[in-house]
């Protein structure tokens, strides 16, 4: 994840250092304050959950120490993470729980006369979710689909241009502007955008960029979003 911007308007991050209570080898991710005690710093957050989560850290620290040094250096391990609450960080989406994956492309084999139907294999777990066109008549276009029955998929509003047999399309589970939630890569630092979690209350997607295939959409798409559930937000979330 990278800092964008600040609902609040700011646009430099304001920067803390932490103890960290675990390695933590990826930066770019969400790191929450520990719920258990004697714990002795910042823990990674959950694929699937983030509660009093404290913001998204600028740097990787792969080992954690415990004991004494032989050069008796310091052995606490901190970690420089972004506290601004309404914080705003772009995530790339993935298309698998591994960073990285590319998204899968969908293809028309029916095609429709009034932009209304999709016809592909993309599955239940789109519906209430995005798509939008990644080769074809709509190219980066999104919709937002309203029900996915068998390989037919409903969009709330029309595709501009008639979509025809053979236009590709990307999905993701989740849009701008909704209650859904996000499940995160496994290295936590990319958004699983196959996963469908609903009303989870870890992070809102305030944009989505779909990608086509002139921008590389199946590794380039990403989400700009906030965090739901932050430890410095009056009421707890944004």
């Amino acid at each position: 994840m990278l800092y964008k911007n600040d609902l609040n308007g700011s646009v430099a991050p304001i920067i803390h250092k932490y103890q960290i209570g675990e390695a933590m080898a990826t930066a770019g991710v969400p790191v929450e304050i520990p719920t258990l005690a004697n714990t002795d710093g910042v823990l990674l957050c959950e694929t699937t959950t983030a509660a009093d989560v404290l913001g998204v850290t600028l740097d990787a620290q792969a080992t954690r120490n415990t004991a004494q040094q032989p050069d008796n250096s310091d052995p606490a391990v901190y970690v420089s993470v972004i506290v601004n609450p309404h914080a705003l960080y772009q995530a790339t989406l993935s298309g698998g729980a591994t960073s990285g994956t590319a998204l899968t492309v969908y293809t028309e084999t029916a095609g429709s006369a009034d932009g209304l139907t999709v016809t592909t294999t993309l599955g239940t777990a789109y519906d209430d979710g995005v798509v939008w066109g990644y080769e074809g008549a709509n190219p980066g276009i999104l919709r937002k689909v309203t029900a996915v029955d068998g390989s037919t998929s409903t969009p709330i509003v029309a595709f501009p241009i008639d979509i025809a047999i053979g236009d590709t399309f990307l999905a993701s589970t989740f849009g701008p502007g909704e209650l859904a939630g996000m499940q995160l890569t496994s290295t936590l630092e990319q958004i699983d955008s196959t996963a469908d979690l609903q009303s989870t209350d870890n992070f809102r997607c305030v944009r989505l960029f779909g990608g086509d295939i002139a921008n590389e959409g199946r590794t380039k798409s990403w989400a700009l979003i906030s965090i739901f559930d932050h430890l410095f937000a009056s009421g707890g979330s944004v």
